[in-house]
């Protein structure tokens, strides 16, 4: 099977999710603009899986993509990925046990620090002020529950 038909396959079983997921956040109700009900996120989430799926969809139809456009990682690179992929499933282990604030500090200190081989002075400013923003964005403006250390 050629990679036309592989993509058109993929983009075809993310529409079809994309119209559960789209079916199923109208159930839940999406609420109002300034009071979002429960199905509001799912209904983003599914509106721009739909999109790129499309994309991906009518890309293929347009035109057949070769072995040579395709490139997978190597080296070093490749190693990033994996390991930003496997710190992100950590993350969403130790999240509830650490809380928002060190959890997420640690998380992007990590990626900035290890992954990105960024200094410590600028890993550090960017991941405590990019916690900060999103805290007072989410947890004071928006009035998200933040997961609290060890549940306090």
């Amino acid at each position: 099977m050629n990679m036309k038909r592989y993509n058109m396959l993929i983009a075809a079983g993310f529409l079809i999710l994309a119209c559960y997921i789209f079916l199923g956040s109208i159930e839940l109700g999406l609420g109002q603009l300034r009071n979002p009900g429960a199905g509001f996120f799912p209904f983003l989430s599914a509106l721009s899986l739909g999109i790129l799926s499309l994309i991906l969809l009518l890309s293929s139809l347009k035109g057949a993509v070769t072995q040579e456009q395709l490139h997978w990682p190597k080296g070093i690179h490749r190693w990033r990925i994996m390991l930003t992929l496997s710190t992100l499933v950590l993350y969403a282990f130790v999240l509830n046990t650490l809380g928002y604030f060190i959890g997420t500090l640690l998380l992007l200190l990590f990626l900035l620090k290890v992954v990105a081989a960024q200094k410590w002075a600028l890993s550090i400013s960017v991941a405590a002020f990019a916690v900060l923003i999103t805290y007072l964005l989410f947890g004071v403006w928006l009035n998200v529950p933040f997961p609290k250390f060890l549940g306090h």
